[in-house]
């Protein structure tokens, strides 16, 4: 929650983040203003999926690379204590991937994965270029290309020389996408891959891009849904004094 007061430059600031991430979406049009104090209206036509779409507005993809001893490593000096599972998704619609444990085939509790999450990640999405682009490749199946800062370039390129035939996990909202092998030095680009259509890649690139909103957003507003869709969007605000 912002603990402030609006102006016209952060207002403006927000707008801007809201535009670059609405144009993601796949609408024929978009249009991105700003109504003083702390009201923002996105007007996008032709969307197909308004629920995904205004989610989308308000989230911020949370990348992470993470070193995960428990999933051993190539030679097989290191015990593996953890593996990876596949399991339906909450829709039933298709499925994602999990940690699981060797020995029971249980999925990790949430405690194991909170205690992953609590410690400093390899890398995230605040290490990355705003390059990143959704690729098809040979075969139909979708990724997502990424590029790093040059400082990140330089500590991930002295991490994997250091962790050659390490696995790594790569979690995107804390749900696991890939757990690849480090097979040699990276040198500041690379592909994220693993559940993902052409359409999630696509808005997966557009998040990361995009980066983080000053202030997060709250939905007022949608209009009955239908070919033209408009939804009208307001930062979560709390002014000194006002309880808001």
């Amino acid at each position: 929650m912002y603990h402030g007061k609006w102006t016209s430059a952060l207002l403006e600031q927000e707008r801007k983040v809201v535009e670059m991430r609405a144009h993601t979406l796949g609408a024929r049009s978009v249009t991105v203003t700003s109504r003083k104090p702390d009201q923002i209206v996105v007007e996008a036509f032709g969307i197909q999926n308004p629920e995904q779409a205004a989610k989308q507005l308000q989230t911020t993809a949370s990348l992470r690379f993470y070193w995960l001893p428990q999933l051993g490593n190539e030679n097989g000096s290191r015990r593996t204590i953890w593996c990876v599972s596949s399991v339906p998704t909450a829709d039933g619609k298709g499925k994602e991937r999990i940690l699981a444990d060797v020995a029971t085939r249980t999925p990790v509790t949430p405690a194991e994965l909170e205690q992953v999450f609590s410690q400093p990640p390899i890398l995230s999405n605040r290490d990355l270029l705003p390059k990143c682009q959704a690729l098809v490749l040979p075969g139909g199946y979708p990724v997502v290309q990424f590029e790093l800062n040059n400082e990140s370039a330089e500590t991930f390129k002295t991490f994997t020389r250091h962790h050659i035939g390490e696995r790594l996990a790569v979690f995107l909202d804390k749900k696991l996408l890939t757990t690849p092998s480090v097979n040699g030095v990276i040198k500041g680009k690379g592909m994220i891959e693993g559940n993902l259509t052409r359409e999630s890649a696509q808005a997966i690139a557009g998040q990361l891009n995009c980066g983080a909103l000053p202030v997060p957003l709250t939905l007022l507003q949608r209009p009955p849904l239908g070919p033209e869709s408009r939804s009208l969007a307001r930062p979560t605000v709390s002014y000194p004094g006002n309880g808001r």
